[in-house]
């Protein structure tokens, strides 16, 4: 059984990451092959990092994980600025910043500097 989070940062070497997935896709995959429904896992894998080189998915998944039928990959792209700065105006009126306006002119800084990474 496999536990219901698995923190990738949190520790454990590689080779024991990898065998976890492994095992997970063959488990899966054995399920698919005798009909038995499968409930979708989600593991996010952030690409796009603002507080690191940009990641890359072979040297973090096995590639038995990433090639099994049962792995879907959805890349989720950056943002564009004009997205980032329309979030940050919703963020500014719903939760406001000290009962102070902020200028359009900070919102377009703050926008540039998420370099597409609304997490910023």
């Amino acid at each position: 059984d496999l536990p219901p989070t698995f923190d990738f940062e949190g520790g454990g070497t590689k080779a024991a990451r990898d065998k976890l997935l492994i095992s997970f896709v063959e488990h899966a995959e054995q399920c698919r092959q005798m009909g038995t429904r499968l409930h979708p896992v989600v593991f996010c894998h952030t690409l796009y990092d603002t507080h690191a080189a940009k990641l890359q998915l072979h040297t973090d998944f096995p590639d038995r994980f990433l090639n099994s039928s049962v792995v879907t990959q959805i890349e989720l792209g950056p943002l564009s600025e004009s997205k980032i700065k329309k979030r940050v105006k919703q963020i500014v009126t719903k939760v406001g910043v000290g009962g102070s306006r902020v200028s359009d002119k900070i919102i377009a800084s703050i926008a540039a500097e998420a370099g597409g990474d609304i997490r910023s």
